[in-house]
């Protein structure tokens, strides 16, 4: 064998090596942080679920875990609708909570998506996937509204600022207007924006399509 032959199998161990320790951080994080309140476990069975989602359970939860799958969910159900913006909030929440190493309702957050639909959504999927909700006083949403959607988090003394990149905002604004040029605010707009969070769920990773500041 070459050279270059036993570099390419080193390269091939060092990554499977990463991508083992990547699950084993996954489980004990999960460990940590995913207690649940009525459930003995996050429902994850196929069978349970509408044939639409039923089909990428086991490629979602692959990619992004288990943790994001859950706040995902609960958001859609809780949100009443298959929305943009809202899943774009659970996945922030979830960062957030992954960045402080902490579970549901540790995390004081302070919103700057304002109270007004679309960009408002934003906000129930931060509530559900962080745990910091306006009964327990631990969210507030600013008079100062952002273009970007934006959350300042705060535990044990740290506080950072989380935003959604400029390039992601820029296409979700894209793809939306399309669809009102498409089809207006009729049902068919509706189906639109349903079949884009899907794809939004599916292929934006929440390690990539967001900033963090340290404040």
């Amino acid at each position: 064998m070459n050279n270059s032959g036993i570099l390419d199998d080193v390269n091939v161990g060092i990554a499977a090596i990463h991508q083992r320790k990547s699950k084993l951080d996954e489980k004990l994080y999960l460990n940590k942080t995913a207690v649940m309140n009525t459930f003995k476990i996050f429902p994850t069975d196929p069978s349970l679920y509408k044939e639409e989602y039923a089909g990428f359970i086991e490629e979602i939860i692959d990619k992004y875990g288990i943790k994001e799958w859950k706040a995902v969910v609960l958001t859609n159900e809780i949100h009443g609708h298959i929305g943009i913006y809202s899943i774009l909030g659970a996945k922030a929440g979830t960062m957030a909570c992954e960045y402080f190493n902490v579970g549901s309702g540790k995390l004081k957050v302070t919103s700057y998506a304002g109270n007004r639909p679309p960009l408002s959504c934003f906000n129930d999927g931060v509530q559900i996937s962080t745990g910091a909700t306006i009964g327990q006083g631990l969210i507030s949403v600013s008079d100062t509204v952002l273009e970007n959607p934006t959350i300042i988090c705060e535990c044990k003394n740290r506080r950072i600022k989380l935003s959604l990149k400029n390039e992601v905002l820029k296409q979700v604004q894209a793809d939306i207007q399309n669809g009102v040029r498409q089809y207006g605010h009729s049902h068919d707009y509706w189906d639109y924006i349903e079949k884009l969070a899907h794809n939004y769920w599916r292929s934006y990773d929440r390690h990539q399509i967001f900033v963090i500041e340290k404040l």
